[in-house]
């Protein structure tokens, strides 16, 4: 029984392309992956970034009561919190850096295990890094190694081998791509919850700069 017209055996070989699974190179993959997945990684971003700061905040609480007043010190945290958001969106963009280095279809289908994995490794490395060394603490973040204020240890050498062994273990390992993605999943309710709290961060830096 021929096709009728309309049918995919009938349609010209530009819609059959069209038509054709992704794999068979007939559609080109997108090289950057979707808004969704970029979101995801953001809030994933926004985790380790906000404990980090948290931590370092209640690091350096004890002092600040001393010598300031309640106020003044919800003004601090509020910086704080602005400083945790800058962080977030420079490992968002060194993500997606990197993995603009990866083969393209890793990149897609791997997304929010690998970004995930090199972020959280990234700020666990240089947290680690500077509670080992007591004239560093309470320093650690990105933004300290953007700007030339802290070099972390142990050095980059050991940060690029961790990285690798852990994409080599996601790129032949399914199951631990899968639990990588479903702890991520889990945790991006506690992403958007930093979120809402920078939220009033800002809009309370806002108020002092005007008050």
């Amino acid at each position: 029984m021929s096709a009728g017209p309309g049918t995919v055996g009938d349609s010209p070989p530009a819609a059959q392309s069209v038509l054709r699974p992704a794999g068979e190179g007939s559609v080109p993959l997108k090289r950057f992956p979707g808004r969704k997945e970029v979101w995801t990684v953001f809030l994933i971003a926004v985790i380790p970034a906000h404990v980090q700061a948290i931590l370092i905040f209640l690091y350096v609480l004890p002092g600040l009561l001393l010598r300031l007043e309640g106020w003044d010190i919800a003004g601090v945290f509020s910086y704080v919190l602005a400083g945790a958001l800058l962080e977030s969106i420079l490992l968002l963009v060194l993500a997606m850096t990197a993995g603009l280095l990866m083969p393209k279809r890793v990149f897609r289908e791997k997304i929010i295990s690998a970004s995930s994995g090199f972020i959280i490794l990234t700020q666990l490395w240089l947290f680690v890094s500077a509670y080992m060394d007591p004239g560093n603490y309470p320093r650690g973040g990105i933004l300290w190694v953007l700007f030339g204020v802290y070099q972390p240890e142990p050095g980059w050498y050991v940060y690029l081998f961790i990285q690798a062994v852990f994409l080599t273990t996601l790129s032949i390992w399914h199951s631990f791509r899968k639990g990588i993605e479903r702890l991520a999943a889990g945790l991006l309710p506690l992403g958007k919850a930093y979120l809402a709290m920078d939220v009033v961060g800002l809009v309370l830096i806002v108020f002092r700069l005007i008050g």
